[in-house]
């Protein structure tokens, strides 16, 4: 038991000594670091060199406590950012409180330039939003942002989620305001609208695919031009990003009432598809599209002087003073040399009454030279006829599915050591929109109205109420190149290019019954156009800062070469009577052909300066100049065809244009079957 005891206590007081000998090792070191001017550094770090890991950072007050562990002299490691680092050897001193206070001087050295640039995305909606807030004016917009949440094709679709537009056929209607009263440009800058009625732009064949945002001006800024009072709607192309991105993008619509159904059509071109026609509706080579120079018909075989002169007889007149305007008269000395220069009469015979009268029958005879002047005489005309194709009628055809494919690629690389940006963008679609089940009436005024206009109008008269079925198919595609470089930070410029082409073909065919001809079972007509547009559109942007004036100067410009041709507009009507179709004989069937060229040159140039208020609020102040010129050129020709009227046609409406087969619009002897006659041309050329 004693034993026990002894050994115990002996145990303890190891226990005891090796604590002692423990808490002997460990030195408390305490200390303030400051800077050179006397200020404390909070966040400074104290290490151990010795020892990984070990150390501590000094608080508020710039001040540390750090215990170590050590039989022998240590080293701190003082450091903070941007002083140099301090080194402290501390003595350790077993149970004592060593206090080391360190003072640090900044450290001077030189690092590499680094240039952060950083690029605002337009196309999101806090960036709108934010352009909104500072504007001075009243302002909505669509991002790109939500175009793609909305997933709309076109600029025509997007444009109606702005609160207070409607779209209607491509244009747009703001606040009630018709297009007229508004103003649709790109970038800021006007182009062509290729409709002389309306300043806006058919909003269809921009693909929203190209552009990043759309912004409605609501009210007046000195900046804008003053043509317009409902909306100023800025289409903004899209920019480039900081790297690389290719986007394809393709979309396929069905539509129940068109899609692989059998609509109404026309014969088409071989390049429809494309956006354009290949020349198959052009007006026939060599048909003249000047009312003097386009050939007539000769009824009654023409006037004598014009039958000599097509049998060669000319130069035989005009050698005996005789012109177009000189009568020969039948039987006349004159005719009767004429006779004998054609070898129907002799000099001997000038005097035998008998003999002349025998030549004169001779030549009037059936297939004599009389009908061969005849013929000869009408013979541009049957050309005429003949160059036009026989495509009166509509067709009828299986719709395709609708079709969109777009590709876009932008990027950012170094120029010369600058940032320089390009996007290429092609963008092709296919839509067809068809109705089988529509209805259109007619209305007039009273013929007491017409007479007389103050005579108030109770009710509208019913002028017809028809059926009809009718379809629009547009091809086109749209592309955008646009190239930006910023050779100094000061100054910038882009340049643009967007060519747009459009193909548009509508037909329909409708049925009813005209209220005012109570006779007719049915009244019926096709009518086809075709509308093909065009515009390459060329832009410049710069910016330029002059730092020593704190002065803005931006410079841009705009020119489009605008087309828009309405090729072979067909317009025919017929009608039934018991049972027996005919063509109207109050409506003479048309062709008709327009062509419009419009060139366009919007131009601005802008000084901005930062103004500071007396009351400390920031200002801007502008000044600018804008110039403008457009220049647009306008050809309408409108060919009639005569000889169809009240003339039958088949029972059947699918075989319509079986009568109209080019054969008959060949001139034999005094039958002239079919012609076309040239019933109107206009052709005018404005400078705006």
């Amino acid at each position: 038991m004693k034993s026990v005891i002894v050994s115990r206590l002996a145990l303890s007081v190891v226990m005891v000594i090796g604590c002692y000998l423990s808490t002997a090792a460990q030195t408390t070191v305490r200390g303030m670091i400051i800077d050179d001017l006397g200020s404390s550094l909070p966040g400074a770090t104290v290490m151990v060199k010795e020892q990984s890991g070990k150390g501590t950072i000094t608080d508020l007050d710039g001040k540390f406590e750090l215990k170590v562990e050590s039989d022998t002299p240590f080293t701190l490691v003082v450091s903070y950012i941007s002083f140099q680092p301090v080194e402290r050897v501390v003595e350790p001193a077993q149970g004592e409180v060593v206090v080391v206070d360190v003072k640090l001087v900044p450290e001077s050295f030189a690092i590499e330039e680094v240039v952060i640039q950083a690029k605002a995305d337009k196309s999101k909606d806090y960036f709108m939003e934010k352009i909104k807030q500072r504007s001075a004016t009243a302002i909505d917009y669509i991002s790109k942002q939500t175009i793609k949440n909305t997933g709309d094709s076109d600029v025509s679709g997007a444009i109606k989620r702005v609160t207070g537009v409607s779209s209607v056929d491509g244009f747009i209607t703001v606040r009630g305001l018709a297009d007229r009263y508004n103003l649709s440009t790109i970038d800021g800058l006007r182009i062509p609208t290729l409709d002389p009625f309306t300043n806006n732009i058919d909003l269809d064949i921009f693909p929203t695919g190209l552009i990043d945002n759309l912004v409605i001006t609501k009210t007046s800024n000195p900046q804008l031009p003053a043509d317009w009072s409902g909306a100023f709607l800025s289409i903004e192309t899209q920019d480039y990003p900081d790297k690389l991105n290719v986007s394809i993008s393709t979309s396929f619509g069905y539509n129940e009432q068109a899609s692989l159904q059998e609509i109404v059509s026309s014969e088409k071109s071989d390049t429809d598809w494309l956006g354009y026609d290949n020349g198959f509706r052009d007006i026939g080579d060599g048909v003249s599209t000047d009312l003097d120079g386009f050939p007539r018909f000769f009824q009654g075989y023409g006037s004598i002087y014009q039958q000599l002169v097509t049998l060669g007889l000319g130069d035989f007149l005009t050698d005996f003073g005789i012109t177009s305007g000189t009568t020969i008269a039948r039987g006349s000395d004159l005719h009767k040399l004429a006779l004998v220069e054609l070898g129907l009469l002799t000099y001997g015979q000038f005097s035998d009454a008998q003999a002349v009268d025998g030549a004169i029958q001779e030549f009037e005879s059936l297939g004599g030279l009389q009908d061969q002047a005849f013929e000869e005489l009408n013979q541009p005309l049957e050309e005429v006829g003949e160059s036009f194709d026989n495509t009166w009628f509509v067709r009828r055809r299986t719709a395709p599915i609708n079709y969109s494919q777009s590709v876009t690629i932008v990027n950012q690389v170094d120029l010369f050591g600058k940032p320089m940006g390009y996007l290429v963008g092609l963008r092709y679609y296919s839509r067809v929109r068809y109705d089988p089940n529509s209805r259109w009436g007619r209305s007039g005024v009273p013929v007491d109205f017409v007479l007389n206009s103050d005579t108030p109008v109770d009710t509208l008269l019913d002028n017809g109420d028809y059926d009809q079925i009718a379809s629009r198919e547009r091809n086109g595609w749209s592309a955008l190149v646009k190239w930006s470089y910023k050779p100094s930070k000061n100054h910038s410029v882009s340049l643009m290019f967007m060519p747009n082409l459009l193909g548009e073909n509508r037909a329909r065919r409708f049925t009813g019954i005209a209220a005012a001809d109570t006779d007719a079972l049915l009244e019926g007509g096709d009518d086809q156009i075709y509308d093909e547009s065009r515009q390459l559109v060329y832009q410049y942007h710069s910016q330029h800062r002059i730092p020593s004036l704190d002065l803005t100067i931006s410079l841009d410009g705009s020119y489009t070469d605008g087309q828009k041709n309405t090729l072979d507009f067909k317009s025919i009507q017929y009608r039934q009577r018991t049972d027996i179709w005919e063509f109207d004989n109050a409506a003479t069937p048309a062709r008709i052909f327009r062509f419009l060229d419009e060139d366009l040159l919007d131009s601005r140039l802008l000084l901005e300066r930062p103004v500071r208020m007396a009351s400390g609020l920031k200002a801007q102040a502008s000044a600018g100049v804008g110039y403008q010129w457009n220049e647009r050129g306008f050809q309408q020709v409108f060919y009639r065809l005569n000889g169809v009227q009240n003339e039958l046609l088949d029972s059947d409406p699918n075989n319509f244009g079986d009568v109209l087969t080019l054969d008959r619009f060949t001139i034999n002897a005094d039958n002239a079957d079919l012609f076309y006659s040239l019933e109107g041309a206009a052709d005018n050329s404005t400078d705006i």
